[in-house]
C-alpha cells in the first residue's frame, strides 16, 4: 500500500453505522476510569457496526505504534458478517472477541495471528465447514476456544490438532457426534458441550487425563461410557437434562466434588427391568475353565480362544466368584450420598441368581433412616462425592 494511502486511510476517522465519527483511542481514554479498562485493549464492542475494516484501518495506520501495543481486541455485538482483513495486521493480539455478529465464516486472516490465545466467538451462524481447514496448524499458541451458540454438528475436527488448548467451549450447538481420538488435546482441562444433540460418548473420552470440568448438561444421553471414570481429574461433572436412568458403577470412584443430576428420569424413576441373555455353549465352558483355574495358553488352545478367555469380567457381586463373557445381568445398585440422595448405578452380575442374592440382601440392609447399604464396598462413597445437585 503506498504511503498516500496510508495518509488517507489515516485521516478518515472511523465511523459508525449511525455516521458518527469517533477516535477510539481517545473514548478508551475516556473510558480509563472503567475498572474494565486495559491499556492495551481496542475496543469497538456494542457499536451496531456492520463492517469495521475502516476502523481497523484508521487504529493501524493512525496510530501504528500505539497499535503495535494491542493484545486484546474486541469486535463484540456488532453487525459483522465477515472477518476484516486488516485485522492480521495486529499481530501481538492475544485475545479477539467477535461474539454476537452475523458471521457466517472465519476466513484465512484470523490464521495470521500466530499469537492468538483467547478466540471467543460464541453466539454467530458458524457451521461445520465454517473454520479454517488449517486452523490448528496456524494458530499453535490457542488455549481457549469459545464456539458456544452457533450451528456446528459436529465437533471442530480443527481443535483436534490443537495441543496448547485447556479449554473448549461448545455450548448450545447441534452437535450430535464426537471424535474418537483425543490424543492432541492431553492439556485440555475444561470441555463444555451443554445444550447440544449428544446421544452418546465414545469409550475414548477417557483420553482427556487432565480434563477437570465436563458438562455435559441438556443433551439427550441415555448412558455414559464406563470408561469416564477413568478422568482421574475431574472435579465437577454435569449431567443434568439428559435421558439417564442409571450411572456406571465405577463412576463413584472419581474424586468429584460436584455432580449434577437434575431433570434425568433416575432422579424420579429407577430402572427396575433386568435383561439376561441365555449363555452360549462357548460362554458356559469358558465360565468352567476361569472358575476352576484351569490351565491354558497359546498352544494349548487356539489363540482366538485364549483371547477370548482373556476377556472375562469378574462378575460384580462380592459373594460371588463367577465371571462372564458377553451374557451378563444388568443390575441397579442404590449408593446413597452424602446421607442424603439415592443414586442408581449401574453394575453388571454373571447371572438372574446372583440378581436375587443381592436383591434380598439389599431388602434386609436398608435402613429406613436412608443410612448407608451395608456393604464394605460403599463405605468410602460418602468421603467422596460432596456435592450432588438431583433437586
Amino acid at each position: 500500500m503506498s504511503s498516500d494511502n496510508k495518509e488517507n486511510l489515516a485521516s478518515d476517522k472511523p465511523t459508525t453505522s449511525h455516521g458518527a465519527k469517533y477516535d477510539f483511542f481517545e473514548y478508551k481514554r475516556s473510558r480509563s476510569n472503567s475498572p474494565n479498562t486495559e491499556p492495551d485493549m481496542l475496543d469497538l464492542s456494542y457499536f451496531d457496526l456492520e463492517e469495521c475494516e475502516s476502523n481497523l484501518n484508521y487504529a493501524w495506520y493512525g496510530h501504528i505504534e500505539a497499535a503495535h501495543r494491542i493484545t486484546k481486541i474486541l469486535l463484540n455485538n456488532n453487525l459483522i458478517k465477515l472477518v476484516p482483513a486488516i485485522i492480521g495486521q495486529f499481530v501481538n493480539v492475544q485475545t479477539l472477541d467477535l461474539s454476537s455478529n452475523c458471521l457466517k465464516i472465519l476466513d484465512e486472516n484470523i490464521c495470521k495471528l500466530q499469537g492468538l490465545k483467547n478466540l471467543i466467538v460464541r453466539d454467530n451462524q458458524l457451521e461445520d465447514n465454517s473454520l479454517p481447514k488449517n486452523l490448528g496448524a496456524r494458530l499453535p499458541n490457542l488455549e481457549i476456544v469459545n464456539l458456544s451458540g452457533n450451528l456446528f454438528t459436529q465437533f471442530p475436527y480443527q481443535l483436534l490438532e490443537i495441543r496448547s488448548l485447556k479449554e473448549i467451549y461448545l455450548g448450545s450447538n447441534k452437535i450430535s457426534g464426537m471424535p474418537r481420538s483425543y490424543e492432541q488435546l492431553q492439556g485440555l482441562e475444561i470441555l463444555y458441550l451443554g445444550g447440544n444433540q449428544l446421544k452418546s460418548l465414545p469409550e475414548e473420552i477417557c483420553q482427556l487425563k487432565n480434563l477437570t470440568n465436563l458438562n455435559l448438561s441438556n443433551n439427550l444421553l441415555s448412558a455414559l461410557p464406563n470408561s469416564l471414570a477413568k478422568l482421574r481429574n475431574i472435579k465437577t461433572l454435569a449431567l443434568h437434562g439428559n435421558n439417564l436412568t442409571h450411572l456406571p458403577i465405577e463412576l463413584v470412584r472419581l474424586n468429584l466434588s460436584e455432580l449434577s443430576l437434575r431433570n434425568n428420569p433416575l432422579v424420579s424413576r429407577f430402572a427396575k427391568e433386568f435383561t439376561y441373555n441365555v449363555p452360549t455353549l462357548l460362554e458356559l465352558s469358558g465360565r468352567i475353565v476361569k472358575t476352576k483355574s484351569i490351565d491354558y495358553k497359546n498352544g494349548i488352545l487356539p489363540t482366538h480362544l485364549v483371547n477370548y478367555l482373556n476377556s472375562a469380567q469378574c462378575c460384580l457381586n462380592p459373594r460371588c466368584k463367577g465371571v462372564y463373557f458377553t451374557s451378563k445381568v444388568e443390575h441397579i445398585k442404590f449408593v446413597d450420598f452424602c446421607g442424603k440422595f439415592r443414586v442408581p448405578l449401574m453394575q453388571y452380575l454373571c447371572s438372574s441368581q446372583c440378581n436375587e442374592k443381592i436383591s434380598n440382601r439389599f431388602k434386609i440392609t436398608y435402613s429406613s433412616s436412608g443410612s448407608d447399604l451395608s456393604d464394605s464396598d460403599d463405605q468410602y462413597q460418602n468421603r467422596l462425592l460432596k456435592k450432588i445437585l438431583i433437586g
